[in-house]
Formats: C-alpha cells, sequence, structure tokens
C-alpha cells in the first residue's frame, strides 16, 4: 500500500510526465499488409500520413506530412511490406512506386464508388433540361388532376383557386386508396401540413381555396380606393396617408390591399405578379440522383425507384450511362475482375465524357483498382483509426506537438 502513496510534499511536474508517454513509444514490426491515409492536423492547410498494420488492426507510425519522400522512406526502412492499400492520391502511388516497387498496392474500394458517383453526378448537371422535361411529362401524365373534377368546380373561381380546389379531391382520394401522408407528399410536394389540413375536412362545397379573410384595413378599404383615383398613388404613399390617420397597419399589408384593390378596380399594376404554374414539380438535385443511382434496389426509396424508372424509359441517352455505372458498381462490389476489361472497352466506346475521363483515371491506375476488385483490403479500417486519431486530439484541445499525438495514438492503438 505504501507504493501507491507519494509525499505529499513532493511536486511532479508536468515535463517528466510528457517524456514518460514519449518514450513509451516501441518500434513495431514491419506489417504484411499496409494501410495509408491522411489525416489533418489543420483541414486544408498542414496534413499528416497515418499507417496502420491491417492484419493485427493496429496504428504503426505517424509522417508530419503526406509527400511521396517522406513515404516512401518509411518504406525503405520497412522492405517486408508486401500489400499497401490507400486512397487514390498520386503522392502516396509514387511513393510506394519508389520504395517498394514489389508490393502490391489496392486503391481504396470507397474512393472508387465516390469518384465514379461524381463522375455520374457531373453528366446529371449537363442534362438537368432534359431531366426536367421527363419528369414534367410524367407527372402531367398521372392523374394529379381530374378532369371530370374541374368540370364540377365552380366557374366562378380563379385558376388558382380551381387548381387548389382539384388538388385538395386528389389528396383524399389519394388517402382513400391507401397511400400514406409521405407518399401523398412526394408525388404532390405538398407540405405535410397541408396534407394534414385536407385530410381534416371532410366537405369542401362550400370552401374557396384562397378567399380572403377579414382585415384591418377593410375600414379603410374606402380612403383607399379614393386615393388610387388620384394620380400617380402608390402602396408606400397610401401607406404614409394612414399612418397619419393613426393607422398602424404595416407597409406589407397595405401592399397587398392596393394590389387586391387596382385588380378589382381594373387599375394597371405597377409590376405584373408572376404567371402561376399549377404543376410545377420539384426537380431533385444532381447529386440526389447520382446517390439514388448507386443505391441497392431494395433500400431505394419508391419515389427514386420512379424517377429511375423515369430516366430508363427515355431511351439509349439515358439507358446508356445508367447502365454502365450500374455495372461498375456491381463488378466492384461482386470482385467481378473478369468483367472489368470489358466494362472498360464499353466506356471508352460510349460518348459519356465524364464517364470516360473516370475510366481513363482507371486505365493509370489499372493494377491497383484490379487488386481492389479482387483482394479483400480496403480503407475502411485506416478510416476508423483517422477518427480515433481526431478524438485524442480534441481531447488535447489541438494544442499537443507531433511527438506527444503519436505517442498517444500508438500507445493506445
Amino acid at each position: 500500500m505504501a507504493g501507491w502513496v507519494l509525499d505529499s510534499r513532493e511536486v511532479i511536474r508536468p515535463d517528466p510526465l510528457l517524456r514518460r508517454a514519449k518514450d513509451k513509444v516501441d518500434s513495431l514490426a514491419t506489417p504484411r499488409v499496409l494501410g495509408v491515409d491522411d489525416f489533418a492536423f489543420r483541414r486544408g492547410q498542414n496534413y499528416g500520413t497515418i499507417l496502420v498494420d491491417l492484419e493485427k488492426h493496429r496504428v504503426l507510425d505517424l509522417l508530419p506530412d503526406r509527400e511521396a519522400k517522406t513515404l516512401a522512406c518509411w518504406l525503405k526502412a520497412h522492405p517486408q511490406v508486401e500489400i499497401v492499400s490507400r486512397d487514390r492520391a498520386t503522392a502516396y502511388a509514387q511513393g510506394i512506386r519508389e520504395a517498394c516497387p514489389q508490393s502490391i498496392q489496392v486503391t481504396d474500394r470507397w474512393h472508387l464508388l465516390k469518384n465514379l458517383r461524381e463522375a455520374i453526378e457531373r453528366w446529371f448537371d449537363g442534362k438537368r433540361e432534359k431531366i426536367r422535361e421527363l419528369i414534367q411529362k410524367s407527372h402531367c401524365e398521372k392523374p394529379s388532376i381530374n378532369k371530370e373534377l374541374t368540370n364540377q368546380v365552380d366557374a366562378g373561381l380563379s385558376d388558382r383557386q380551381k387548381f387548389r380546389m382539384e388538388q385538395y379531391k386528389q389528396v383524399r382520394r389519394w388517402h382513400e386508396e391507401g397511400l400514406s401522408k409521405r407518399q401523398i407528399h412526394k408525388r404532390t410536394g405538398l407540405h405535410f401540413r397541408t396534407i394534414d389540413r385536407y385530410l381534416r375536412r371532410e366537405d369542401c362545397s362550400n370552401w374557396l381555396p384562397g378567399r380572403r379573410g377579414s382585415s384591418r384595413l377593410d375600414v379603410h378599404e374606402g380612403f383607399i380606393k379614393e386615393q388610387l383615383q388620384q394620380p400617380k398613388q402608390t402602396a408606400q404613399k397610401i401607406h404614409q396617408a394612414l399612418r397619419t390617420k393613426d393607422c398602424s397597419i404595416g407597409y406589407s399589408v397595405v401592399k397587398a390591399c392596393v394590389r387586391r384593390l387596382k385588380t378589382e378596380l381594373g387599375l394597371p399594376l405597377s409590376r405584373p405578379s408572376k404567371p402561376f404554374i399549377p404543376n410545377r414539380v420539384p426537380l431533385p438535385s444532381s447529386r440526389s440522383l447520382a446517390l439514388n443511382l448507386l443505391q441497392k434496389s431494395e433500400t431505394r426509396s419508391e419515389e427514386g425507384t420512379r424517377i429511375l424508372e423515369i430516366l430508363l424509359s427515355a431511351g439509349s441517352e439515358f439507358q446508356g450511362p445508367i447502365d454502365l455505372t450500374l455495372a461498375f458498381a456491381t463488378l466492384l462490389k461482386g470482385k467481378q475482375e473478369s468483367a472489368f476489361s470489358e466494362w472498360l472497352q464499353k466506356v471508352e466506346a460510349s460518348s459519356v465524357l465524364e464517364l470516360k475521363r473516370f475510366a481513363q483515371g482507371l486505365r493509370n491506375d489499372e493494377a491497383a483498382v484490379r487488386a481492389a476488385v479482387t483482394l479483400p483490403w480496403s480503407n475502411g479500417q485506416v478510416e476508423g483509426q483517422v477518427n480515433r486519431l481526431k478524438s485524442i486530439k480534441r481531447a488535447m484541445f489541438g494544442r499537443a506537438k507531433f511527438d506527444l499525438l503519436k505517442a498517444r495514438v500508438i500507445c493506445n492503438g
């Protein structure tokens, strides 16, 4: 017990403790399978390199930068390395070739899928208008607005009111057919609160969508009409005149009232309103289209499946690039090396510039890509070690120097 008790008069300074921590770093055995990745000392400015033994699941070393020559020096001191898993950074590839030309390089599969997603995303960017046209056409062909219902709506309603009345009836019809609120939201783009309101109303025979409620300006309507009959009257001038009458209503309310009364009186508007487009359909982003395409069919959402079917029905313009994208994802996940050469030939013979550039990058690193298709190694474990390094760095409030950070990461690993 006495061995655990320190003299209260003894002062332990922090420097010896830090030296002890740094001295505990032992040289580890050279690994057979090495994982290499970068990490940020300060994001966007300074980066280092982490080296992981993929068979023993432990960090071997940290390097102070991510230069090819630094990695090459480490590999020359550890020539027994047989397999190196890395991302697609050219600096790491160059360093491995210089120091360890006999080793097998393995490109990380996650980065390959990421680069594929970015390539097809850029292709979708160039097809935005065509995609908008296809989705809009498909939406118009759906029975979202029933012509029979249109004839039943009061002819005195405005176009906007007619559309909202028809929309109300269609929402209720879909709900009766068994569609959930989320499915109705995906089909129409309506907010969930709007859908709830439509479903709560049992009868809409006397419901006029968009009708005006009462307003504090109703008592001043006569005064506003008189002002509008005078030349060069604007909403701002009328608002100022109302303030002299001790009316504290905001300018936006007055402006809306002036616009409505001008329409009723047949007076010209200072700025015409934008045309109402009832069949506006939300267009998914190029990124969401690419992510949706690379999802497994069993996890793809109903809306994602519908959009994919719309694009595939457009013919070879979309069928070819989509098939090539799915084919590469399938061969990569299914370890189908025999299909890789055929896929490269198909892409190089196609007219899809974005995929051809992606394929050219694979050609330049073909051996490492083929190893990624056939071998089980990847950088997933290394990414996990990078996350652990970040936690250790944050625990020291980012103030630890490189040697102390290295000691803590290796000793705790």
